[in-house]
């Protein structure tokens, strides 16, 4: 009887590498925030004196075909959706899903190395989820 009620009060390993993983996912667009420029770093004046004189014209940072802020936006509600997760909140399962894989299109949109690692951690998070040990925890 002790054993029953101690197990049901841990969290199980599923779900703690889960919302692990949704944290993890948070971070990525934040970094890709960071890194992202909201305009070209070069004037076109520079950019063409650079090249009639032969020399390649080298730009910091990278633009993104959508805002900069919605990838700050975006980490936000991946941390509420992971801790949901920690909550032991079944309605935060979904919403985690979806904005991971907004992430990943996001992020792969600006050729944003990011990616990749978003795409690990959108598998790590989600399979987990599956277990029948994580769906019995969730509320």
């Amino acid at each position: 009887m002790s054993e029953q009620v101690r197990s049901r009060s841990t969290m199980p390993w599923a779900l703690v590498v889960s919302a692990a993983a949704w944290m993890l996912t948070a971070v990525l667009p934040a970094v890709a925030w960071a890194g992202l420029r909201p305009e070209s770093t070069v004037d076109e004046d520079t950019a063409s004196t650079l090249a009639g004189q032969g020399a390649p014209v080298v730009e910091l940072g990278t633009t993104a075909p959508y805002p900069a802020w919605l990838l700050l936006l975006l980490a936000v509600l991946l941390v509420v959706a992971g801790a949901g997760l920690a909550l032991r909140r079944r309605a935060a399962r979904y919403p985690a899903v979806v904005l991971s894989v907004v992430s990943v299109v996001l992020l792969a949109s600006a050729g944003r190395w990011e990616t990749v690692p978003a795409m690990v951690l959108l598998v790590v998070g989600t399979v987990p989820l599956l277990t029948p040990s994580a769906l019995r925890h969730l509320r």
